[in-house]
């Protein structure tokens, strides 16, 4: 024991301090999977929601995550070939997202978005005529999708 009558004050300072630390680092961590988890479901498909279309191909390949921007993404479709599965869109290092951040899933292709806000029907393929909503789902499942990432968070310890 030591002969500081203050001792135990700054003890408790300090393990306040680390369970400080600890609660924010928890937080980010379940920020960074919650808002990967919601970038797929938008864009490739998950649980939570359908993903894109791809009716034309190269609907996924249209879209750009931004981390506190929005990153605009190609408005034509490419002139010579496909963009399919070229991996712009997911380059965001999601383990790098910061509390406060806000994260944009963004497109600006013509056909990705009249899917979801015009009729929300699709033109082309065999599906032509069905509902398409792929943002609908994962704003409604927002809440969801955290307490998912918190349970998984903690079985996984």
């Amino acid at each position: 024991m030591t002969d500081d009558p203050n001792q135990l004050v700054y003890n408790f300072r300090l393990d306040l301090a680390r369970f400080g630390e600890e609660v924010e680092r928890n937080a980010r961590s379940i920020f960074q999977t919650s808002a990967e988890v919601a970038a797929l479901a938008v864009i490739k498909g998950n649980e939570w929601a359908p993903g894109i279309p791809v009716d034309t191909a190269w609907a996924r390949d249209s879209y750009r995550i931004g981390v506190n921007q929005i990153v605009e993404g190609p408005s034509e479709r490419p002139k010579s070939g496909s963009i399919h599965s070229s991996g712009p869109p997911m380059a965001v290092a999601f383990d790098q997202l910061q509390l406060g951040d806000t994260v944009y899933v963004a497109t600006m292709a013509e056909y990705p978005r009249y899917l979801e806000f015009t009729p929300k029907r699709r033109r082309y393929g065999q599906y032509a005529g069905q509902s398409t909503e792929f943002l609908e789902p994962v704003d409604a499942s927002w809440q969801a999708i955290i307490e998912d990432t918190v349970a998984k968070s903690r079985s996984s310890r």
